[in-house]
């Protein structure tokens, strides 16, 4: 593994994967703190009652997610938050432990294995929720756990994820 500056810390990208976002991300590592602080510096100036994490690991996903184009960065991360603030059912206490039995049920899994591309593969069947059980926000605030906890990985953030949604024996 070859390491490359994000603010205090090192990133873990594999010298590959440094080439990938370069070429398919337009990363340079050799800008990524500037990049970062621009970005951080738009937040600050536009959007100062936000409330967003400023860390350079959280910003460099927004940043990465939109090819390193700030202003589109800066509505991702706006988005984010104007959909976390809006739907407080899903986002409010949103942790493992409140969702055990979706977690359970299988409805949401990660395969154990990356496709050929390097991709998480993430998992849906409708048809392990019971309707009776618990509502349909359980099984949302269950997706959206999963892929805030891929999107932390720097390999995620730069491959991407793929989702299989499986609708063998579901019905209306």
């Amino acid at each position: 593994m070859s390491s490359c500056p994000i603010g205090q810390g090192m990133c873990s990208l594999s010298p590959d994967l440094i080439a990938k976002a370069r070429e398919e991300l337009q990363e340079k590592p050799e800008w990524r703190l500037c990049d970062v602080q621009a970005l951080r510096d738009m937040v600050c100036k536009d959007y100062p009652t936000l409330g967003t994490c400023l860390d350079d690991a959280f910003l460099l996903r927004f940043l990465r997610a939109r090819k390193f184009d700030y202003d589109r960065a800066l509505q991702l991360l706006v988005n984010y938050h104007s959909c976390r603030r809006s739907w407080p059912e899903v986002f409010n206490n949103l942790k493992p432990s409140a969702i055990k039995a979706v977690l359970a049920s299988g409805f949401v899994t990660v395969l154990p294995h990356l496709d050929t591309e390097g991709r998480h593969v993430v998992c849906i069947r409708p048809d392990r929720w019971t309707p009776s059980n618990y509502p349909i926000t359980e099984n949302i605030r269950a997706i959206y756990l999963t892929l805030e906890k891929l999107i932390q990985s720097e390999e995620t953030q730069v491959n991407g994820k793929a989702h299989i949604t499986i609708f063998t024996g579901s019905g209306l």
